[in-house]
């Protein structure tokens, strides 16, 4: 595999560090096909790298004699086609045996596994992730012919469903910081800004793929952006792309290379980050239902949902029970008999966005997160109430941002229904 960026090189290979960046990843992999070999020995037909990490984009922090990878580092496990997939508790203690393993030489990073067939690849959408894995995924180890076997997209007949649905998955994401969120102006925690950063670009991400201009990579999409930004526009953007542009090449240069200058150099203010990925939603999903962008936020919602096959709803609802056991089905039903009009992972979305988008709606206001937003209701919309449902009739802000991140975790993090 090639190494990472010769900038990335430079600023993280300082004296104290045990690794330069290139054999940092390479050990990684390394740690990854031996643990994944001992565990699935002569099944494993493939292991496949993904993300940043196969990009040459990860983020990699050196303090003191150790090393930390921001976000997760992504790998797929190719078994054998008559091969039974593993278990998802199989599948952790594997991620946890690398994660062990690269621990004990100072590597911290949090692995992310999937297992798959080969015939997986043959049927892939044309989807953002699909064009990412056909023209940046790295084979580790094993048959060359796997990734060739991916669909060959064209960048511009992606689907636009797929890039709202990567900005609503960066929106719910933020609501893990949902304590910071609630809790007044201060600055925010480094992980608050990690996630306000990875909004920022992955605003772009999915903005480059309605104006068919996307391609797979963070520096790319800077480059693309800020091309767009001195262009006289040829329609009504969601934003002044001008300063959205730099503040994204801000973004990506502090991405790619994190520490090498001021974190705090850059303006990343939450409230302004959602203001703008608001803008961003309603444009994108004005445009999928064919909408004029004057309607509000619930109706552009039911005009997109009204146009979601039968179908598509009903996998969601059938993922949901599979996956919390068939002795809770029977409040599963009861729930789709409610909100069958809407696919669990719909409903998650628009109680995320609801959050997110009436907390900074009123930023001067006195009135508090909860107070803005009828938390009750929201609960009400969620595939599965869990905290919520023990402090009705009045959930908290807090509680309810919990509630939206343990659907998103159990229901929608794996699967594309």
């Amino acid at each position: 595999m090639s190494g990472l960026p010769e900038l990335a090189r430079r600023s993280t290979n300082t004296p104290e560090a045990p690794l330069d960046s290139t054999l940092l990843r390479q050990a990684i992999c390394d740690s990854a096909l031996r643990e994944c070999t001992h565990a699935f020995r002569n099944q494993l037909s493939a292991l496949i790298s993904t993300g940043s990490l196969a990009r040459d984009e990860a983020s990699f922090l050196c303090k003191e004699n150790s090393w930390t990878v921001c976000g997760d580092v992504e790998f797929m496990v190719v078994l054998e086609e008559n091969a039974s997939l593993p278990a998802p508790a199989a599948l952790n203690g594997v991620r946890r045996r690398i994660e062990n393993d690269l621990l004990q030489r100072n590597i911290q990073c949090i692995i992310d596994l999937s297992a798959v067939h080969p015939g997986y690849f043959q049927r892939l959408p044309a989807h953002i992730f699909t064009y990412e894995l056909k023209h940046c995924g790295q084979l580790v180890a094993g048959d060359e012919r796997i990734l060739r076997s991916i669909p060959d997209y064209l960048a511009e007949n992606l689907s636009l469903e797929d890039a709202w649905r990567l900005l609503c998955n960066r929106l719910v994401e933020m609501l893990e910081c949902a304590a910071e969120l609630s809790g007044g102006n201060k600055l925010p925690s480094a992980t608050l800004r990690y996630k306000i950063l990875k909004l920022y670009l992955d605003m772009t991400t999915s903005f480059l793929v309605f104006v068919q201009a996307y391609v797979p990579t963070y520096r790319g999409r800077r480059d693309v952006l800020l091309r767009l930004s001195r262009e006289r526009p040829t329609g009504a953007y969601p934003f002044e792309l001008g300063s959205f542009a730099n503040l994204v090449a801000d973004c990506t240069a502090q991405k790619l290379v994190p520490g090498a200058t001021n974190d705090l150099s850059i303006d990343l203010n939450w409230q302004a980050a959602i203001q703008a990925a608001r803008a961003l939603w309603r444009w994108e999903l004005a445009r999928l239902v064919g909408a004029k962008t004057e309607l509000t936020d619930f109706e552009l919602f039911n005009k997109w949902i009204s146009l979601q096959p039968f179908t598509k709803r009903v996998r969601g609802w059938f993922y949901i029970l599979r996956a919390s056991g068939w002795k809770r089905s029977y409040l599963i039903l009861l729930r789709w008999l409610t909100l069958r009009k809407a696919s669990p992972r719909h409903w998650t979305y628009l109680v995320a966005s609801t959050l997110l988008f009436q907390a900074t709606a009123e930023v001067d206001s006195s009135q508090t997160h909860a107070q803005r937003v009828n938390c009750a209701l929201l609960s009400s919309y969620l595939p599965v109430r869990r905290m919520t449902a023990k402090n009705h009739p009045s959930p908290s802000w807090e509680d309810l941002a919990h509630d939206v991140i343990w659907n998103y975790q159990q229901f929608l993090m794996r699967t594309r229904a």
